[in-house]
C-alpha cells in the first residue's frame, strides 16, 4: 500500500451551518463536492489521512508536522465551540517521515513547536470526513517558505515513509486559491493539463507566493520516488470551483496513472546512452540533488551486483559545463565503503562544495559532463625520472605533513616541472623546495571514466 489518491479542498468556515447561519447556501456546490470526496475516501478506507494545511504551524525554513499522539481543536474562534475534534495521530508514520527526512538532511519533520491545538482548516476537514468515515489516524503537516521543489521532496518523503510501513494513505491539501484571479486561472489550467508544470522555472517566483501551489507540489511528490528519476504521470480532476466572495474555493483530485512515467525536468536521455555505469551514477546523483536536494544512496541508483560495490578506492569527480570546469572534488584515500558510494558523495560535493566555483544549478543539467578518476594503489617515488605526466598522478607530502595531489593527463599540464610547481604551491612550499629534502612524492595510475 501507499498513497492512493490526493485531494485539494477549501476550508471556508462559513460552510459549517453553526457559523454560516444560512449563508452557507452560497457555497452549496462546494459543500456538495466536498461531501462527494468524503464518500470516495470512505470507499478507499485509508488507514491514515495526511492533512496538509495552510493554517498549520508555518515556518520559513522548515516543514513541520504535529508531533503528538493525540491533539484536540475546535472552531471557537468562529463562534462554534461545539464543533470540536480530538484526533489520533499516526505516530509510527510521523516518526518514519521524520527519520527519512533526517537521513537526507531535509528540513522537515518533528523538530519545531506545535500549536496548542489543531488548526481550524484541519478541523473543517475532519468535520466533513467524520460524517462519512472514522476509522483512520491522521498526520498533520504545515507549509513553509521553502521552494516548490522542497515541498515536492517532502511529498516524496511521505510516500517513502508510507511505503516502508505498508500504509494505505490518502492526502488532503486544505487550502484556498486566494483572491488573485490571474493566479487562480493559471493554477487551474495547470492542474487540468499537467500539474508538474508548476515546477517550470518561469513560474517559480509567482507560484511560491501561494500556499496552494506549495501544497500541490507536496501532493505531486507523494507519487514520486526519492531517487528523483521518475514520477508517475498524474491524472487530475477539477471537481468544482467557485468564488462567491472573491476568494477561490477549489475541489480537485489527483492520482497516479499506471501507464507511464515522466521526468519533471525533461532531459534528452539518448545523449547519455553511451555513458558507463560510473558516469551514470554520478550524473543521477547530481541531477537528483539539484532537482530535489535529496542525497540519494548508491543502492537507489544502480544494481546491488555492480562491480562498483566490490572494491574500495579513492575517487575524484570532475564536472564540466560545455567543457568549462564547474567543480572537482576527491580524496587521497577512500572515505566511503566502496567506489559506488565514493562516486555519489564526491559528485554531489563537486557540484555544490568546490569553493573555487559557484555551485552548479539545475539549469545546467542538460549541459553537464563528468570525468571520474578512480585512484589505483600508490607507489613510492625514488627519482623524479620515474614520473610521467601523462601516465601518473602525483601526491606530495611536505615535511610538515601537508598533502597535495594532481591527477595525470591534465589539460595544459604537459611536463613534470609544471606538475611539481603546482604541487609545491598546494602545500605552501617555495619553488626551490627540494625533493627528498623538503617533500616526498608518491605516484599512482588512474582508471578514467568519461
Amino acid at each position: 500500500m501507499s498513497v492512493i489518491k490526493n485531494y485539494i479542498l477549501p476550508h471556508p468556515p462559513m460552510m459549517i451551518p453553526q457559523i454560516g447561519k444560512g449563508e452557507e447556501v452560497k457555497l452549496e456546490s462546494t459543500i456538495r463536492a466536498i461531501s462527494n470526496v468524503m464518500d470516495e475516501i470512505a470507499q478507499i478506507k485509508p488507514e491514515t489521512v495526511v492533512i496538509i494545511s495552510d493554517k498549520a504551524p508555518y515556518y520559513s525554513d522548515y516543514i513541520h508536522m504535529f508531533s503528538k499522539g493525540k491533539k484536540s481543536g475546535d472552531l471557537s474562534e468562529f463562534g462554534a465551540k461545539e464543533i470540536d475534534f480530538t484526533a489520533e495521530y499516526d505516530i509510527k508514520l510521523q516518526k518514519n517521515i521524520d527519520k527519512i527526512a533526517k537521513n537526507f538532511a531535509f528540513p522537515g519533520g518533528l523538530d519545531k513547536a506545535d500549536y496548542a491545538k489543531i488548526d481550524y482548516a484541519t478541523i473543517i476537514m475532519l468535520y466533513f470526513l467524520a460524517q462519512k468515515y472514522v476509522e483512520f489516524n491522521i498526520v498533520n503537516i504545515g507549509l513553509s517558505n521553502l521552494s516548490l521543489n522542497d515541498h515536492y521532496t517532502m511529498g516524496k518523503i511521505i510516500k517513502r515513509a508510507a511505503d516502508e510501513l505498508d500504509r494505505k494513505v490518502v492526502c488532503i491539501a486544505a487550502c484556498d486559491t486566494g483572491r488573485d484571479a490571474d493566479f487562480t486561472k493559471e493554477f487551474i489550467d495547470i492542474l487540468e493539463n499537467n500539474p508538474n508544470d508548476i515546477f517550470k522555472e518561469e513560474l517559480q517566483d509567482t507560484f511560491l507566493q501561494f500556499d496552494i501551489a506549495k501544497a500541490l507540489a507536496m501532493l505531486n511528490g507523494t507519487f514520486g520516488d526519492l531517487n528523483g528519476e521518475k514520477n508517475n504521470t498524474l491524472k487530475t480532476d477539477v471537481i468544482n470551483f467557485e468564488n462567491p466572495f472573491e476568494v477561490g474555493y477549489l475541489v480537485a483530485s489527483i492520482q497516479a496513472n499506471q501507464d507511464g512515467s515522466s521526468d519533471i525536468i525533461v532531459k534528452d536521455e539518448s545523449k547519455y546512452e553511451k555513458e558507463d555505469e560510473c558516469i551514470k551514477l554520478a550524473r543521477n546523483a547530481v541531477e537528483t540533488f539539484l532537482q530535489t536536494k535529496d542525497i540519494v544512496l548508491a543502492e537507489e541508483l544502480i544494481n546491488g551486483e555492480s562491480e562498483l560495490y566490490k572494491e574500495k578506492a579513492a575517487v575524484f569527480v570532475s564536472i564540466y559545463n560545455n567543457d568549462n570546469i564547474r567543480g572537482c572534488i576527491g580524496s587521497f584515500t577512500p572515505i566511503q565503503k566502496d567506489i559506488a558510494h565514493e562516486v555519489v558523495a564526491n559528485a554531489i560535493n563537486a557540484a555544490t562544495r568546490d569553493v573555487r566555483f559557484m555551485p552548479v544549478t539545475a539549469k545546467e543539467i542538460k549541459n553537464l559532463s563528468f570525468v571520474i578518476d578512480v585512484i589505483k594503489k600508490e607507489k613510492s617515488v625514488d627519482s623524479l625520472e620515474e614520473l610521467d605526466v601523462k601516465k601518473y598522478g602525483v601526491i606530495i607530502t611536505s615535511k610538515e605533513g601537508k598533502k597535495g595531489i594532481i591527477l595525470p593527463n591534465q589539460i595544459q599540464i604537459d611536463s613534470v616541472d609544471i606538475q611539481l610547481s603546482i604541487l609545491k604551491k598546494q602545500v605552501g612550499l617555495p619553488e626551490d623546495a627540494a625533493f627528498k629534502v623538503d617533500f616526498e612524492l608518491t605516484k599512482f595510475e588512474i582508471e578514467r571514466h568519461q
